[in-house]
């Protein structure tokens, strides 16, 4: 529990933005589980294609950058 005395309005602030900004606010298991799913797709497409495995590798660490980006969208929208 923290105690804030004689705090200012701007301190309080910057807390509440730091706070609302927390991996665990937006990295939900619904996201997390979807990012799974979308990179099992790629692996999938991989194996179903005869990719190499180091063509196999690029396109899943792509799939992996793309949810990385939506999610770090959907943070900074919010």
């Amino acid at each position: 529990m923290f105690h804030l005395v004689a705090v200012n309005a701007t301190r309080i602030a910057t807390f509440q933005l730091q706070s609302e900004l927390q991996p665990s606010n937006f990295m939900t298991q619904d996201v997390v589980d979807a990012t799974c799913q979308c990179l099992l797709a790629q692996a999938d497409e991989a194996e179903r294609f005869r990719y190499s495995e180091d063509e196999a590798e690029r396109l899943i660490i792509e799939e992996f950058g793309k949810c990385l980006v939506q999610i770090i969208e959907c943070a900074s929208n919010n």
